[in-house]
């Protein structure tokens, strides 16, 4: 019943410390540079549009919640403003205040296009004051387009 203590550890196959540690540091290079591709600025043409879909859905679940009108306004090449509308008697006017101000960041831009564009949602989710589908494009300083489609029946999507 007796083994020898060397041969019993002789014939174990396993990693030496040091191969270990190797591949410890070949793998921490590689999960680094994996999380640097992360935060590229790339990646911010995405996330814009995210953002856009998310203000365009916020106002449209707004109007139908509180029985109004909400707009969002696209100010200028890198900002957009929501804000509540409130009724006058025989029109909706634009509130003073913006409920949220979104500013994109500077590798990224709205199409020339899409500036001063205004989208109203009334208090059904549909766009007031149009029969076509509104489609806003985002553009970012690597010639990537993104758009965003914002449908008559109150539809928003990314394409």
């Amino acid at each position: 019943m007796g083994f020898a203590r060397g041969a019993f550890l002789g014939n174990a196959r396993g990693y030496s410390l040091l191969e270990m540690m190797i591949a410890i540091g070949i793998l921490a290079i590689l999960v680094r540079t994996a999380i640097s591709d992360i935060n590229s600025p790339r990646l911010q043409i995405a996330s814009s549009q995210v953002q856009v879909v998310g203000q365009l859905r916020l106002a449209r679940m707004k109007a139908i919640t509180t029985v109004s009108h909400y707009s969002v306004s696209f100010t200028s090449a890198s900002q957009l403003n929501v804000y509540p509308m409130t009724y006058n008697g025989t029109t909706w006017q634009l509130g003073t205040t913006p409920i949220n101000t979104i500013t994109l960041p500077a590798a990224v831009t709205f199409a020339s296009a899409t500036v001063g564009t205004r989208i109203e949602f009334n208090s059904r989710g549909m766009i007031a004051n149009s029969s076509a589908v509104v489609q806003l494009n985002l553009n970012d300083t690597f010639n990537q387009t993104r758009s965003v489609q914002a449908w008559p029946s109150g539809q928003v999507n990314a394409v």
